[in-house]
């Protein structure tokens, strides 16, 4: 009888810590326990992204640039809103970088500054799924006071500048 009971409380004991190591990686996975990145290494994520971001943009403008018939300005406003998308993702990557702790600072300006372009990203949005001529013209008007007071040294170009400079790369 004893031997049965050790072998419950045996039983027992292995499903709660089999329990407790389930609970454990599934907190990890969705807490993104990721190391801190050193300096090298976030400096080059945020470059990447950077670039990632700068390059849709550029596409954005050649793409508002060629609009003809109705029907392309369609495709255009399709493909333009992708490519919001794309840069959008870009400028999600920096709130997933874990930085090392000297970058702490200038990490949190680079997410507000982050922020601000994906406002603008949003608005850009929202003046392409227009469908009148007052809607587009209130949309725009909206887009452009995003950046309205924000000093150009709080703008992310000038923040990506400043962190690309700590470290040459």
């Amino acid at each position: 009888m004893a031997v049965n009971a050790r072998r419950g409380e045996k039983t027992i004991m292995a499903k709660l810590i089999v329990s407790m190591l389930i609970v454990v990686t599934i907190t990890l996975l969705f807490t993104g326990c990721q190391k801190r990145l050193t300096e090298e290494e976030y400096l080059g994520q945020v470059k990447g992204a950077y670039e990632e971001y700068a390059a849709a943009l550029e596409e954005f403008e050649s793409v508002r640039a060629d609009v003809g018939t109705s029907q392309e300005i369609m495709e255009e406003q399709t493909k333009a809103t992708e490519i919001c998308d794309r840069a959008e993702e870009a400028l999600n990557k920096f709130s997933k970088m874990n930085p090392p702790d000297s970058f702490l600072e200038k990490h949190k300006e680079l997410l507000a500054a982050a922020e601000l372009e994906i406002r603008f990203i949003k608005a850009q949005k929202k003046v392409l799924s227009a469908k009148t001529p007052d809607e587009l013209s209130e949309y725009s008007a909206q887009a452009g006071t995003v950046f309205s007071g924000v000093p150009e040294e709080k703008q992310l170009p000038a923040v990506i500048g400043k962190l690309l400079k700590e470290i040459e790369l």
